[in-house]
């Protein structure tokens, strides 16, 4: 069975000094309601 490649690095902020996290209260603040098909990938 062929695995497609991952759509995005896994390791996409090499420097700790920068990074931050992505969270779901940082998504609500910054799209507001999230779609409930994404809400059902979360559980």
């Amino acid at each position: 069975m062929n695995v497609p490649p991952p759509t995005t690095p896994l390791l996409q902020h090499s420097n700790p000094e920068t990074y931050v996290p992505k969270t779901v209260a940082k998504e609500l603040h910054n799209r507001g309601r999230l779609p409930v098909e994404e809400c059902l990938h979360l559980i």
